[in-house]
């Protein structure tokens, strides 16, 4: 077996290993899939092991996978929302990155080279955020459509620039053939919206469980028909594919939710499950890494042109920012990143409880771990503060027949320290803000207890539980399934992972007041016992033998 027969095995091999490295690497620093995928290739191809060679089938799906990422991009983004106003600054913010990259290449390569640079310093990959943006739930997010309509912006002007200044073609005929492939993609989209859907629908729909697969076959010859029309022309098959899935998210607009959801789901199996990886591990394949590492001017030059990038897109993607966006809006593109991976550090790490995170900042925090757990009192009876001046039990306290003292705050503390180790669940808090939007954020971790949650500083009282996800475009009928949807899509736009539990609605429980006789949250003192009400329709039992009772079961 060659190594272009072997690339046959190993690609589907590195696509399984990128989101196994991901997601093993996500508790210390959340990096995108793509990024593994690439170096995945890097490592497998010609450039430092030579497992993988290019070989024309190989290079034939990576084709189709590039085709299909665009497609999705072109299915996903809201033209209404991002036209207008978002489409004109982006428009004049790409204007402004093209002229100053011209005035960088000046300095550089004066000529056609200049022409070269500043197209490339002005463009943005499209097909890499709107995995990132989806992946991260920001898609439909007033940061996500500021992100959509640059990205989108970036990747087509230069497109149409190259087809315009660099092409073989003198500049009247390339313009008109760009012209005449705008005018037949917009007769397209003019018949998706005049067309009624409705057999179309009903064909689809017949077809969701069957061997006929109409409507992945459908958009199979959509994508093929508007690609094939933009190679015809000798244009970049990016600008068929995006189109095609422009059409396609119009033609499917007006589809019952239950159908366009599971559409939906065979469409992106078949794009992230099969061809994008194909691409982008293909690209690692191709990429020419002696090219940059042989060459001590391209090493030199590469930090040189990752600042200029930055500088020229970062600071012109501002003109995109909505009115009255604050700095920290601005900034939050940057910081995205490293807040979420932050959150996800103190998902697995962190034992303090949700003061330490809303007090964070302006002063240290507290130790956690050991440092916390031997903190406490190492017996249940060694707290001082939970006696009176005499030395006798507190009102409410109950004394055993060895004479310690049996309180909420002990029996909490004891059940801390039998949970120590345990995985913990997150603790979310709604937020809103005019740049992001609404969503549910990580404020800390904890113990799930039944009807309490336990830090290792509070304990807490639950409220709602939910598990954050993608809710998709899904048929519910009924309201209360919708709204519980878009809360698990809150909870995962605001950094949580898909499937993590998060509690949010949570309250502190005020343990002093429990143990000097009086309640808080489900916890009382009945009969001077510490008690618990272990549900809504529940009475009490006594806290100490609840605690053990759900302990027990935590720790198998």
């Amino acid at each position: 077996m060659d190594a272009g027969d072997l690339g046959l095995v190993l690609i589907p091999l590195l696509a399984v290993a990128a989101p196994l490295l991901a997601r093993g690497i996500r508790p210390v620093i959340r990096v995108p899939i793509i990024v593994f995928e690439l170096v995945l290739g890097i490592l497998a191809g010609p450039a430092v092991l030579g497992w993988v060679e290019p070989t024309p089938i190989l290079e034939k799906l990576s084709d189709f996978g590039l085709a299909m990422l665009f497609f999705m991009a072109g299915s996903e983004i809201d033209f209404r929302a991002v036209s207008g106003r978002p489409l004109v600054r982006a428009s004049i913010g790409w204007s402004i990155s093209v002229v100053l990259g011209i005035a960088i290449g000046f300095f550089l390569a004066p000529g056609e080279g200049m022409v070269v640079i500043a197209i490339a310093l002005s463009s943005t990959a499209l097909g890499t955020l709107m995995p990132i943006l989806r992946d991260a739930g920001e898609t439909d997010t007033p940061f996500g459509r500021a992100v959509t309509v640059i990205g989108a912006v970036g990747e087509f002007l230069p497109l149409i620039a190259i087809s315009l200044f660099l092409s073989t073609r003198t500049t009247p005929l390339a313009t008109a053939v760009l012209l005449a492939f705008v005018a037949l993609a917009g007769l397209a989209v003019w018949m998706a919206q005049r067309m009624q859907h409705g057999r179309l629908h009903a064909f689809v729909r017949a077809t969701l469980h069957t061997s006929d697969q109409f409507g992945v076959r459908f958009v199979l010859l959509l994508i093929a028909a508007l690609v094939g029309l933009s190679v015809m022309l000798d244009l970049d098959m990016l600008l068929g594919a995006f189109v095609a899935g422009a059409v396609w998210r119009i033609i499917m607009a007006r589809a019952p939710e239950k159908d366009a959801a599971a559409m939906e789901t065979k469409l992106e199996a078949i794009a992230f499950g099969l061809f994008v990886p194909i691409f982008f591990l293909y690209t690692g394949v191709n990429f020419d890494l002696q090219a940059l590492t042989g060459s001590s001017s391209a090493m030199l030059m590469l930090p040189l042109f990752l600042v200029a990038l930055l500088v020229l897109r970062g600071t012109t993607a501002q003109l995109s920012a909505p009115p009255g966006a604050s700095v920290r809006d601005r900034t939050g593109a940057r910081a995205a990143g490293r807040h979420r991976a932050a959150h996800h550090r103190r998902r697995d790490g962190h034992r303090g409880g949700p003061q330490d995170d809303r007090h964070r900042h302006g002063r240290s925090t507290r130790r956690r771990g050991d440092a916390v757990g031997a903190a406490l009192p190492a017996v249940r009876h060694a707290d001082p503060r939970r006696r009176g001046a005499t030395g006798r039990p507190r009102a409410g306290s109950r004394a055993t027949p060895g004479g310690a003292v049996t309180t909420a705050s002990a029996l909490i503390a004891d059940a801390v320290r039998a949970l120590s180790g345990l995985p913990q669940e997150g603790l979310g808090e709604e937020r809103e803000s005019r740049w992001r939007g609404r969503r549910i954020v990580r404020v800390g971790a904890a113990w799930h207890i039944g009807v309490l949650l336990l830090t290792e500083t509070q304990a807490l009282a639950t409220a709602e539980v939910l598990r954050a996800a993608d809710p998709g475009r899904r048929g519910y009928t009924a309201e209360s399934a919708r709204e519980r949807a878009e809360r698990r899509a809150l909870a995962l736009r605001g950094g949580f992972g898909q499937g993590d539990v998060v509690h949010v609605g949570w309250s502190v429980i005020d343990l002093d007041a429990v143990d000097a006789g009086g309640a808080s949250g489900p916890l009382a003192m009945i009969d001077a016992a510490p008690s618990v009400r272990w549900s809504t329709a529940g009475g009490w039992m006594p806290l100490e033998a609840y605690l053990r009772e759900r302990v027990e079961l935590l720790r198998g």
